[in-house]
């Protein structure tokens, strides 16, 4: 389909990005991107695509780049900055990926955005701050399993058991989501 696409019209940089995005040759998906980026130097999405790619093939440096640039030319581009913190988090940058975290919140401020940064604070072991993202989450979406079971480790590292032990309640009566 994208094939075609870029036959028809091959100033399209859209129909690069998506055939790009869409390569199961990585080599081909990577020209695809470049070729992409090349004909339309702000196209954030191709960057974000490019850096997926990157960090698939565990260039972590090159992601890191193409991750960057896209939230230069799209400050508003959600995924790239969770994408990013988790590579910032994975990588040992935590407060950068809270940094992402928190424009995150401000950008999309809903229970899992808040679950995100709350969950990036119980990894680094800060864990009031984790217990009042978590807190928020919960307030947002009183049926996210995970944020219940994040805060309840978050309320045993203080050793607030009987928190943690309501908070566990909770997550089993909600249940863990179902994968389809």
């Amino acid at each position: 389909m994208f094939d075609a696409a870029v036959k028809a019209d091959p100033a399209s940089s859209e129909a690069y990005c998506y055939r790009g995005k869409l390569a199961l040759d990585d080599a081909q998906g990577m020209a695809d991107l470049a070729r992409a980026i090349e004909l339309r130097p702000d196209y954030a999405d191709a960057y974000y695509e490019r850096g997926l790619k990157y960090d698939l093939a565990n260039n972590s440096a090159a992601a890191l780049a193409d991750y960057n640039k896209a939230v230069q030319l799209n400050p508003k581009f959600v995924e790239a900055y969770r994408t990013r913190a988790m590579l910032y988090l994975l990588s040992g940058k935590g407060e950068a990926a809270i940094a992402d975290y928190t424009k995150i919140v401000e950008l999309k401020p809903g229970g899992e955005s808040y679950y995100m940064r709350g969950n990036s604070y119980l990894e680094l072991g800060q864990d009031p701050k984790a217990i009042i993202d978590l807190t928020k989450s919960i307030e947002l979406d009183p049926t996210y399993y995970w944020a219940y079971m994040q805060r309840a480790k978050a309320y045993r590292h203080l050793n607030r058991f009987k928190l943690a032990q309501a908070d566990e309640a909770k997550a089993a009566q909600i249940g863990p989501p179902k994968i389809d």
